[in-house]
């Protein structure tokens, strides 16, 4: 009797086994607000009315083949914690944010931003099924140290490709005078130097970045350094 009781229990628990089972493996419903982390900083340098940038971090199992971010800009605040008067939403499409993964992404500003807020996170309309592109054939990192800065000088730091034209990269800045590149997929860049420095007057020479660019070669896995000096432009 015993062993008949202790049969018809097995019985009972096996849908339940069975269930546990195939949940563990299961992929999760997509839900951006749940899945998604959102980091964004305000870039004022690079062009007219800046920009905003950051990364899209993925914590799920989920592959999302579009991210919509959306942003609320705003006057310059009237009183600590409130906002100016609104003037619009700006929004950011992050492609191909795969599981476990992160994502940057840098889209400049049409007209003034002086406050940006977070808004949203979604899904981009009528994105639906993975796709996937193949990764990158490797990335590397690049330091940059430049000696002799100081703060009053407003050193930036840009990140050409070999022929000049503009990358999406956007340095950490680790601080005075160093600078750091990560992922940065292989090939041949040129790091630039720009600031606000003394001009020279007289028979006194000014002061510039030296050199004033470099080249660096990004290969697999690489750690790459540029180093410049703040230097006297005299002869």
């Amino acid at each position: 009797m015993k062993e008949h009781r202790g049969f018809l229990w097995v019985l009972a628990l096996l849908p339940l086994l069975v269930s546990l089972d195939s949940g563990a493996y299961a992929q999760s419903t997509r839900n951006p607000e749940r899945d998604l982390g959102i980091s964004f900083s305000r870039e004022t340098e690079r062009t007219e009315f800046g920009a905003v940038y950051g990364e899209v971090e993925n914590k799920s199992a989920n592959t999302y083949p579009c991210v919509r971010v959306q942003f609320n800009i705003y006057e310059p605040f009237v009183r600590e914690n409130v906002w100016g008067r609104h003037l619009g939403v700006v929004s950011v499409e992050v492609r191909n944010v795969l599981p476990r993964s992160t994502r940057k992404y840098h889209q400049p500003f049409t007209s003034k931003a002086p406050v940006i807020v977070l808004k949203s996170v979604s899904e981009c309309p009528g994105a639906s099924g993975p796709t996937v592109t193949p990764p990158a054939s490797g990335v590397c990192k690049i330091s940059v140290v430049i000696n002799n800065d100081s703060s009053t000088y407003q050193t930036t730091v840009w990140l050409q490709r070999a022929d000049g034209s503009p990358t999406l990269n956007v340095p950490r800045r680790l601080g005075l005078g160093r600078f750091s590149y990560i992922n940065v997929p292989e090939g041949g860049y040129k790091v630039v130097v720009k600031g606000k420095y003394p001009p020279g007057e007289g028979r006194s020479g000014g002061l510039a970045p030296s050199p004033d660019s470099q080249p660096v070669q990004c290969r697999p896995n690489g750690s790459h350094r540029a180093i410049f000096k703040i230097d006297s432009t005299e002869g």
